[in-house]
């Protein structure tokens, strides 16, 4: 009996945690940004005395905004660029920025050498909205800086895809 009352006990106890991780995961999923949605404005960088935003940015033409971590995304995600950057030449107005999240900080970087943008900033100056709970991450943003793809996830085709995309919806 005193088995089967601590076998219980433990059950009920591994459910609750179980239910606790999905309703975090929920909460991230409902706050996270998606398509349609307004892209929130940060600072991306500094050079020359300016300070750039997103804002900036995004007036130009279109931003490929993508987020990444300590696991090695960063350099797929570089890989990725590199392996469209035929493409993304061909399209001057297409800027392609990664923000790696390293702890408490966050290393901003140009991946497209359009305006050769690197700065480090402290990860809570990042908007919530971008704190996704998968990375990588990759959105794509219209000048108007409406949000128009979302990639969340890691595949090897992950640069091809956005090249379609682009090719296919942005004329």
């Amino acid at each position: 009996m005193k088995k089967t009352v601590i076998t219980l006990l433990f059950l009920l106890l591994a459910l609750d945690v179980f239910a606790w991780k999905d309703a975090a995961k929920k909460h991230a999923l409902r706050n996270m940004t998606t398509s349609g949605d307004k892209a929130a404005d940060f600072v991306v960088g500094f050079k020359g005395g300016v300070t750039y935003r997103l804002n900036d940015m995004a007036v130009s033409g279109t931003v490929i905004l993508s987020f990444t971590d300590n696991t090695g995304d960063r350099e797929k995600i570089g890989a990725a660029a590199a392996e469209i950057s035929g493409f993304l030449k061909s399209r001057p107005n297409i800027v392609w920025i990664n923000v790696q999240k390293q702890d408490s900080h966050a290393v901003i970087e140009e991946l497209t050498s359009r305006c050769f943008i690197l700065y480090r900033c402290a990860w809570r100056d990042i908007p919530k909205s971008y704190k996704f709970p998968f990375m990588p991450s990759v959105l794509i943003l219209d000048r108007d800086r409406v949000i128009q793809f979302v990639y969340c996830g890691y595949s090897p085709t992950v640069g091809r895809d956005i090249e379609k995309w682009i090719g296919e919806n942005l004329k």
